[in-house]
């Protein structure tokens, strides 16, 4: 199939080149393996749908004259689906319907949305037969490769249906639509599909593990984010995320925070803790402060300083260089061994959801259940302990390998849900923080003098 990589699709700049199309690829298929079901018989149910959002999908679906709501999205991760084509295939299927129970026979409105990856081009002609869909129509589209395959299907008596997929070699993503009592037009699917997909491959490209590279360039050169599309990293199999994994809210640009983090520590010595240290960057110590006092910690901080290079936590180092800032209760500034309240944050690309997970199964195996974090999407997991008369505790925010940390020393009190009341105020700061370090950025803040530079690069 010709690619046609720079079509322009309405509500886009521009459709997702061929390095966004590999790097979504990889993304699903880095979601899929990160949330496989425990059995082919079985499949992981997620609340949301982690590939595009329910208002996006509700504003497509205004956009062609549907007036009714979705009441529910959803997704379930399915294994054994496609038994007997492809035993091993997994797919990423989101739905949502208007009595918000996606399971049930009350069609009155559904949708459903699912992506796959079936390898090389020439399986998609047995895919479609496999399931069934009849002959397909073939339709120009405003998307990458330039065509949808779409179907409709009137069941005579109240059920009207239209399914579409885009293909990319062996890459697929599909969307449903159905109604018991509002008419489909012929292209619903067609229309809704074309004007999702660019969303939808940008947010998978931003779960990929090729989201910090350029396919095109150097392994080790990050990839600028697509600022067009808000990215949003899919949650994990049970809505409270594994341990610690988070799902990126709506407004947390996660791709282009990975970015500034990879442009600020790249070049940067590892610091001299024996040279005067500057101020933290990332977030400030009065915000730093605010967080603590949200989690009902009133103790100002004396310093709050800032340190690139390796990061041990105390219970074990996480992979690769990143960056920490710290600082102490003023009231124990003079007692270095045992400050009364330590704080360091901590920022790190970790590559991988796997990687993080190793990092805690070795150093913190007792980390409980992940405490949810709706504001920020997911949730956050640590562990607190007492050592020497201090209690200790670590907690970590998670997205497709970019972690955020605190970790908290107080010899009066500290347990998770404080730890994870401080983290919570944070990340959104160090997220929007390290998106004005990127190159894009500095270049938007040269072009725009008035503009408020939060952080120099």
């Amino acid at each position: 199939m010709a690619r046609t990589p720079n079509l322009a699709v309405e509500g886009l700049s521009a459709v997702p080149d061929d390095a966004t199309i590999e790097t979504a690829r990889a993304g699903l298929a880095s979601y899929l393996e990160a949330n496989r079901p425990a059995t082919p018989d079985t499949s992981s149910d997620v609340p949301g749908c982690p590939v595009i959002a329910l208002e996006r999908m509700q504003e497509a679906l205004g956009d062609i004259g549907v007036t009714d709501s979705l009441a529910d999205w959803s997704t379930e991760i399915e294994w054994g689906e496609y038994a007997g084509f492809d035993d091993d295939l997994l797919s990423l299927g989101c739905s949502g319907d208007a009595d918000g129970d996606s399971h049930d026979s009350d069609e009155r409105l559904a949708v459903g949305v699912v992506a796959l990856d079936l390898g090389p081009a020439d399986r998609i002609p047995e895919f479609f037969e496999f399931v069934g869909f009849g002959t397909l129509t073939v339709e120009q589209a405003a998307v990458p490769g330039g065509e949808l395959q779409s179907t409709c299907v009137d069941d005579g008596d109240s059920l009207a249906a239209c399914l579409s997929f885009w293909t990319f070699e062996g890459f697929v993503v599909g969307l449903t639509v159905s109604s018991t009592e509002q008419d489909v037009a012929p292209n619903a699917a067609a229309d809704i599909l074309a004007a999702t997909l660019g969303d939808i491959l940008d947010t998978l490209a931003g779960a990929s593990p090729l989201a910090g590279t350029n396919p095109s360039s150097s392994p080790d050169a990050p990839a600028p984010p697509d600022a067009s599309v808000p990215t949003d990293p899919p949650p994990t199999p049970d809505g409270s995320g594994p341990p610690g994994a988070g799902a990126a809210g709506p407004s947390l640009d996660v791709a282009a925070a990975r970015f500034g983090l990879a442009n600020l520590v790249a070049d940067a010595p590892d610091t001299d803790p024996n040279e005067p240290l500057i101020d933290c960057a990332l977030v400030s110590r009065d915000a730093a402060d605010d967080a603590l006092a949200t989690a009902g910690v009133d103790a100002p901080l004396g310093e709050w300083s800032q340190m690139i290079g390796p990061i041990d936590t105390g219970a074990g180092r996480l992979p690769g260089r990143g960056l920490t800032c710290a600082g102490s209760y003023v009231g124990a500034e003079r007692d270095e061994t045992f400050p009364e309240l330590r704080v360091e944050l901590v920022v790190i690309d970790t590559v991988d959801t796997t990687t993080f997970r190793e990092f805690l199964d070795v150093a913190y195996p007792a980390a409980t259940a992940p405490l949810a974090s709706p504001t920020i999407g997911g949730a956050t997991v640590g562990e607190c302990a007492n050592v020497d008369r201090t209690n200790r505790c670590a907690e970590f925010w998670e997205s497709d390998g970019l972690v955020v940390g605190v970790v908290l020393a107080d010899r009066v009190f500290m347990d998770r849900p404080a730890a994870s009341a401080v983290l919570v105020e944070l990340v959104p700061v160090v997220l929007e923080s390290l998106a004005g370090t990127s190159p894009d950025a500095d270049r938007e803040r040269r072009s725009s003098p008035d503009r408020n530079q939060r952080v120099p690069a």
